[in-house]
Formats: C-alpha cells, structure tokens, sequence
C-alpha cells in the first residue's frame, strides 16, 4: 500500500513540475474567469470535457488529472446517538451503530485518485466533431462501466443547429453543465448526487438538437434532447426514456440566465440475473440558474424541484435545493493567481417529512500555478437533519453532521 501510494505522489509531482512549464493555450484574459468554457459546455450539455481549447481540425488529444487527500470528521451528536438509541432494537447495538455511521461518512476518506481523463477530440471537416473522454480512475477503482464517461458526435448542418448523438450529458442543472476543471470546489455538492441518482441528470446515451438562431451564438439557445433514460435490457417500452429540454438567454455581457426540465415519462426496471425489480418511477425536476460574471468575479445560483423518481410505490416524494457560490481571482506574478470561493448549499430531499434536509457551507481557495496546475484546498460543514439516511448505502445508514476537508492537485495537460 504504501509504496502505491509512493508511486502515486512522485507520478503527481513530475507532472506538476511538467505542467507548470506548459506554456499558456488559448482561454480568456490572464487572471479572469474562462466563462467562454463554461459558455460553450452549459449549451453543448457536456462539462466533464471542457478543459482545454477546442480542437477546429485534426485530432487532439487533453489530459485531465486530479488526485486529492480527503478527511472527514463526523460528528456523533447527543441526538444523533438518542436517535440510533430509539431505532436499535438492542441497547448493546448502539456502538455497532455509531460504527457504521462513522465508517460510512468516512468512506472515500485518504488519498485517491479522483480523475484521470483522456480527451480525444477529431475535427474531419468543419461540420462534424468527435469527442470522447475516458476516466482512467474509474479503472483503477475497478468500476470499469463507468470508465467511458463520453462519447458522442456533432453535427452542425447550419450556422444556428448543432445535433449531438451518443453518450453525453442530459441539459440539466447548471452544477451537471459545469466544466469539472474550471471548478472552484471539490465537489458538485449532495444536490448534484441527487438529481444523479434520481436518474434525471448526468450522462445517458440520446440525441439532441440545440438551436442557436441569433448572429451572436450566446445570445439565446435552446437545446432539447431524448434519452434512454436506463430504458434498456427486459425493460425497454416504445416511449422515450428521459425528455430534457434548456433554454439560456445572456440579456448582457454579465448576466446569463438558464432554466431546464427532465421529466421520465415511464417506470423502469432493473434487470439483473433474470431478477426484474423496480429502479425508476416516473417523474422530473425543473431548475432555474443565473451566472453573474464580471471581470475576476463570478456570482453563480441554482434553485431546483421536483418530484423523485427513486422511490417505489404510492408514496410520493418531492424535493428542492438551492445553492450559491462566490469566486473571486486575484492576480499575482506571471500566470499564477489565487482564487477564494464560497459556496452555501440547501437540499430537502422529502418535502412531506420534517427530516432529510441537508445544509453545506464550503470555502475553498485555488492556487494556480499556471494555466495547467492548480492546488485546491476546501474546507466544508454540513449539517444534517436527523432521520436522513445515506442513499449510497444498502444498510441504510443514517448520515451525520460532518466536517470535511480536501487538498486537490490538479494538472491539464
């Protein structure tokens, strides 16, 4: 373990020393956020990709390598404890409890690495593109379906339409439209698990149509796509698996305004081993988003609902979220700059119980080196509602108020 791990730092610091001599691309102005990136992945509805110049003939290949020591402190309250008292059916249970709580939140604690993405991008003609992204950390982690992140190509017929078919991001929420390395946190947040999770936003295999009809290519766009929506498999219908539709308008140089849906127009199952079992219902979300950019700073903000599509039977469930985050660049010698962020974050998960609401607090400060290194340290309280369980856990664990700190090397290369 320890000489991985040794192999793991030394591989990260030769290309950090590498990439801080990388001479600067393309992008915008030294010192001012790129919102060009964040621009052309919020129309386009493919995030985890932007990160580096777009390729306008030829083949080019990006490197995208993130790796990130986590800590967590999980806090095992007065009431959290009385909670797990009430809910053990054995008093002598309630240290095994207190075990898997902390074990749980403290699951991808240590050092990871978090990403490594290939970027392949073809341009054979001025009208259609090729792009595909592969996460080389997901190998490692031995998630080997979830290593092919992309894969999807455009075609521009006209000026005004871009159609794009494949493996690629439903047009939904600003936090899944993001670009991944222009990030000023370490993570999406716990809405951003959730609408994934629900099966409405991330990446699906589909088509798109996105419209640009004005001479200034940001100036409106409206981008609607069908998907399959986890529709594959015993439990494959006629309809459509997942709708999406986003609308952004930019009124001035410094505002852009979004707004979307995804709805699931059909239950789905899961099929595995000849075992059918229910996965999805049907259901949506809508979100409305505004992006404030002006010089160095950037105001971005999200508010979310809808109803969830993860739960099976006659219960309904509905959900809303909203979120902020501030950024702030400042200059300092050559290319490198620091970059203060803070972000506050609120999730109802059930809108109909008193329990699952999530409140997160992050600040986080970016030091870049270059155009391809950064070093991000993030540090984030979250208070958690009694009774809100953990999805990503089949034991059904109860997640607690927590702590979290991450120190991120990133390189782009």
């Amino acid at each position: 373990m320890r000489a991985a791990l040794s192999v793991r730092l030394r591989f990260a610091f030769a290309l950090a020393v590498i990439s801080v001599f990388t001479p600067r691309t393309s992008g915008a102005k030294p010192h001012e956020l790129d919102t060009a990136s964040l621009e052309s992945a919020s129309q386009r509805a493919t995030g985890d990709e932007a990160f580096g110049p777009e390729v306008t003939s030829g083949v080019s290949f990006r490197l995208l390598f993130q790796t990130r020591y986590t800590h967590t402190a999980p806090e095992i309250s007065a009431g959290l404890r009385e909670y797990l008292l009430r809910e053990a059916s054995d008093p002598s249970a309630l240290p095994v409890l207190e075990n898997q709580v902390r074990t749980n939140a403290r699951a991808g604690d240590g050092l990871d690495l978090e990403r490594v993405f290939l970027r392949a991008t073809a341009q054979p003609v001025s009208w259609v593109g090729l792009k595909l992204l592969v996460d080389f950390a997901e190998l490692a982690h031995k998630n080997q379906k979830r290593a092919l992140k992309l894969a999807y190509g455009e075609l521009k017929p006209t000026r005004g339409v871009t159609i794009t078919a494949g493996l690629f991001k439903i047009p939904f929420s600003l936090l899944e439209l993001l670009p991944i390395a222009d990030f000023e946190l370490a993570d999406s947040g716990p809405t951003d698990d959730l609408v994934k999770d629900l099966g409405i936003a991330g990446r699906d295999l589909g088509v798109a149509v996105e419209l640009a009809p004005f001479a200034k290519h940001s100036a409106f766009t409206a981008t609607a796509g069908v998907f399959a929506g986890s529709n594959v498999d015993a439990s494959r219908h006629a309809g459509p698996g997942m709708l999406a539709l986003r609308l952004t308008a930019r009124p001035t140089s410094h505002l852009r305004l979004g707004a979307d849906c995804a709805y699931r127009p059909f239950d789905v199952d899961n099929v595995e081993d000849g075992t059918v079992t229910p996965k999805y219902v049907s259901g949506g979300a809508c979100s409305a988003d505004a992006t404030f950019s002006y010089k160095r700073l950037q105001l971005r903000a999200e508010w979310l609902t809808g109803r969830r599509t993860d739960v099976i039977g006659s219960t309904t469930r509905n959900f809303m979220a909203a979120w902020a985050v501030l950024a702030y660049r400042y200059k300092l010698r050559g290319h490198a700059s620091l970059t203060p962020a803070l972000r506050a974050e609120w999730l109802d998960e059930d809108r109909s119980q008193p329990i699952a609401t999530t409140t997160t607090l992050s600040a986080a400060m970016n030091v870049d080196f270059s155009a391809s290194a950064r070093l991000l340290f993030d540090l984030s309280r979250s208070y958690v509602q009694l009774g809100t369980v953990d999805r990503s856990s089949e034991l059904r664990v109860q997640k607690p108020s927590l702590t979290r700190g991450v120190i991120q090397l990133q390189l782009k290369l």
